[in-house]
């Protein structure tokens, strides 16, 4: 039995707004809040800070062991963790973070983070293998070597 003219006109309309359909739900994207996994010792440092919700929030990037003398790091909305066996995982954030990147990371001359910022007075502190960064509201972020690298 031949398709009758309404099914002929419909048909192609309707498979037209399937195929337009699948192709935004195939290709949207996942929300900007969706976050990756973390684990070991960098996952534990993440959940000590406040986890997703907390000043590093949630991860944006898979963990990642790509770094020199076997380092790992991840990154989150707000910040990272970097780890080696040798310093263990520390966060860094902010101004710090940014001082830190300019002095080439880990394979600059400070190292890696040895500690997490704390506060001393009025100054955030970080101490690094080689070296520390204080940030002060009136001098910014100022690196000091205490060892050669």
């Amino acid at each position: 039995m031949p398709a009758s003219p309404f099914v002929k006109a419909t048909t192609p309309t309707l498979a037209a707004l399937l195929i337009g359909f699948l192709l935004v739900l195939c290709s949207t994207q996942p929300p900007a809040h969706a976050a990756y996994a973390t684990s070991g010792a960098i996952g534990t440092m993440h959940k000590s800070l406040g986890g997703n919700s907390g000043k590093l929030g949630p991860a944006v990037g898979p963990q990642r062991c790509t770094l020199i003398q076997k380092g790992c790091y991840q990154s989150f909305k707000h910040g990272s963790i970097h780890w080696t066996k040798a310093t263990g995982a520390h966060a860094t954030l902010g101004a710090i973070r940014t001082a830190w990147k300019k002095s080439g990371w880990e394979r600059g001359p400070l190292g890696y983070p040895t500690s997490n910022e704390y506060r001393s007075g009025s100054e955030a502190r970080q101490k690094f293998q080689n070296g520390m960064i204080v940030w002060t509201a009136k001098s910014g972020a100022k690196v000091t070597l205490t060892k050669a690298p």
